[in-house]
């Protein structure tokens, strides 16, 4: 070599041409060792002054370039690799200006320049994730949203589909959480994957499938690729997501996918090197299904259709749903309390309490459709608007198979039709009827709801209390007024309810009060047929909404009194008010309207009396008085009241009447 001979003319010269200062001989020395082995001072500086030359002319050089993968200036670029010549792949696959910065072709991806990246992938760049935060140039590029990148660095390095970040976010979870549908779209269903790569995954049913990454994978918060996606709101990438399927193995393909390093179905030469490939072979035998977890918890407390509950966002709500969200799923908030970081609370809510918190009528409709429920009254503690109550209650009403309505009774003028007061404490605009509802099923009856009226069609006549039974048949004739002679009111017939109503709103224990729009809500949730439009409800008809209730169960509640109304509903035949907290019933005559009344039931409350004018009812025939709050202090006062009791039924004008009443014998 030049150097070891200490010929400095030769040296300069080949220095000036560019020669390579570090390639080594067969023995493994540089031309700069040998000029040090051989004492060639001159031959020595002159080679370290280049070294140090074209080190410096490197960084200015490696400077330009990333200023110019920083800037997309793909002109600038060019010229720099240029100058660099056979330099240019080592640069390339270096960290500028140390380890902690990411490389040239990470930043030519995240400018979005196409040309720029084909440009450093054309002169031997390498798509490898960052040393310290796992970035590589394939998340960037499908965080950005750009196809052709992803196109680009899925060619060269499929195998980047499966690097996460310092966060364990995939390069998949980047496109959904930006809601990049057509990058999702290439991840999901890239046809050259090596099937090397690949590996068994298990759904939340145990179903198992072959794919390059975890489709349900979790970053540090816990949240999944659907998660993201619900939580930006990307309606069609969810749609995307749940409509994706992939196949599934049977267990014999299971064990034989565990020894593919092995087996001759992969090792020879005509072995599957792809996935498309592999999936070829399952798509006449296996089944496929969706491999999205839809019921994941991100570290926040919620799921998927939590965060779509609280975007009010009714196309993502329904989609969630309908392809198997679990609807009742609480949420699961950790908070810190404000006036002591260290102590948490978790906070109790439901989808249902959500929707009811944020007043949103369309959500409650569709989640009550769907099942929801409210076991521990969370959704009607919720709500801050008392019609938002109605829409919770209104599912609770039921067809009244017992009993039916007629057209005659329901157009008489013997009808109470509440007075004008009345109708301006109750704002029917705040009525909401589904015009668009699909389903057009016979809703609202019995075998469909929770809450069956079966047990009170079957209550016994007997109860642990005594008896006191009054048959007046003798003096029915006597007693027996005529029912006033009725006209008929001119109403069209599709704007009569033509359903009786049964409302089913026992052991709802936070009911302390009763709105009449609940009943008017609920009466039009029965006819919904006969009222499908606000207009519907005109002051002609509006009584009706209260006349076509046949039976009320209010038992098991909080209820301290109960309003006029409620005794002035012409069909009503049953009534149960037991176990409440009633002190006491309305006494005025001009109240208890509804005649046609059978069965009352105002047993285990805090009655110090029965009004005489619930005596005055025409058909009255079983009422329930046990547990009465009545102290006598002896014998001679029972007997009083007894007679009382006999007298007001003689005078009640009823063929028979079972009265059922337990006295506390304390003095």
């Amino acid at each position: 070599m030049i150097a070891e001979v200490g010929n400095e003319k030769i040296l300069a010269l080949l220095l000036f041409h560019k020669a390579d200062v570090t390639i080594k001989d067969k023995y493994g020395d540089t031309p700069l060792l040998l000029a040090q082995k051989n004492r060639k001072v001159d031959s020595v500086e002159m080679i370290q002054n280049e070294v140090e030359l074209r080190q410096q002319v490197r960084q200015e050089t490696e400077k330009k370039l990333l200023d110019a993968c920083f800037d997309g200036d793909v002109v600038k670029a060019e010229e720099c690799l240029a100058h660099l010549g056979a330099q240019a792949k080592a640069v390339l696959n270096s960290s500028p200006n140390g380890s902690d910065t990411l490389n040239f072709l990470y930043r030519a991806c995240r400018t979005g320049n196409v040309d720029l990246v084909k440009l450093l992938l054309k002169h031997g760049a390498i798509a490898k994730p960052h040393r310290q935060t796992s970035y590589s140039p394939l998340y960037i590029a499908c965080r950005i949203g750009n196809l052709d990148i992803v196109q680009m660095l899925l060619t060269h390095f499929p195998h980047l589909v499966s690097v996460a970040t310092l966060e364990q976010i995939l390069p998949f979870a980047a496109a959904c959480s930006q809601g990049h549908l057509s990058i999702v779209q290439l991840l999901l269903n890239y046809p050259n994957y090596p099937f090397s790569s690949c590996n068994i995954y298990v759904d939340r049913l145990q179903r198992s499938y072959v794919f390059p990454f975890n489709l349900n994978a979790q970053d540090l918060n816990e949240q999944t690729s659907l998660y993201l996606s619900a939580l930006g709101g990307y309606v069609d990438v969810v749609e995307y997501l749940l409509s994706f399927r992939v196949h599934a193995l049977t267990t014999q393909e299971v064990e034989l996918f565990k020894r593919r390093s092995t087996h001759s179905y992969f090792t020879s030469e005509n072995s599957i090197a792809t996935l498309s490939e592999f999936n070829a072979t399952l798509q006449k035998t296996n089944s496929s299904f969706c491999p999205f977890n839809l019921d994941v918890y991100s570290n926040n407390g919620r799921t998927a259709l939590h965060e779509a509950i609280e975007q009010q966002n009714f196309k993502l709500v329904h989609l969630l749903i309908s392809n198997g969200a679990s609807v009742n799923l609480p949420y699961e908030e950790i908070s810190s309390r404000p006036s002591n970081d260290d102590q948490c609370f978790i906070t109790r809510s439901t989808a249902l309490s959500s929707v009811c918190r944020l007043g949103n009528v369309q959500l409650i409709e569709y989640l009550m459709n769907s099942v929801a429920t409210d076991k521990e009254f969370l959704a009607f503690n919720s709500c801050k608007q008392s019609y938002l109550i109605g829409h919770l209650l209104k599912y609770r009403a039921l067809q009244d198979n017992e009993f039916k309505l007629t057209k005659r009774q329901l157009t008489s003028n013997i009808l109470y039709l509440f007075d004008e007061q009345f109708w301006l404490t109750i704002d029917l605009t705040k009525i909401w009827i589904n015009t668009n509802d699909e389903k057009k099923d016979d809703n609202n009856n019995i075998a469909e709801s929770n809450y069956s009226i079966e047990p009170m069609l079957k209550r016994r006549s007997s109860k642990r209390y005594q008896i006191l039974t009054t048959s007046f048949e003798h003096i029915k004739t006597h007693f027996t007024t005529r029912l006033p002679s009725t006209t008929t009111n001119h109403i069209p017939s599709s704007s009569i309810p033509s359903i009786p109503v049964g409302i089913q709103w026992h052991h709802y224990g936070p009911l302390k009060t009763l709105d009449p729009l609940w009943f008017i809500q609920a009466s039009i949730f029965v006819n919904k047929d006969s009222f499908t439009q606000l207009s519907d409800i005109t002051i002609s008809n509006r009584h009706l909404l209260f006349h076509c209730i046949t039976r009320i169960d209010l038992s098991y509640n909080s209820l301290e009194y109960l309003p006029s109304f409620l005794f002035q509903m012409y069909s009503l035949r049953i009534l149960n008010v037991s176990n409440n907290q009633l002190g006491e019933l309305p006494n005025d005559n001009n109240i208890w309207l509804c005649h046609q009344l059978t069965e009352l039931d105002v047993s285990h409350n805090a009655l110090a009396s029965l009004p005489p004018a619930m005596f005055q009812l025409r058909s009255l025939q079983r009422a329930y008085a046990g547990k009465f709050k009545v102290q006598y202090s002896s014998i001679r006062d029972i007997t009083f009241m007894l007679i009382l009791f006999t007298i007001l039924c003689i005078y009640s004008k009823v063929s028979r009447f079972v009265f059922q009443v337990s006295i506390d014998l304390t003095r």
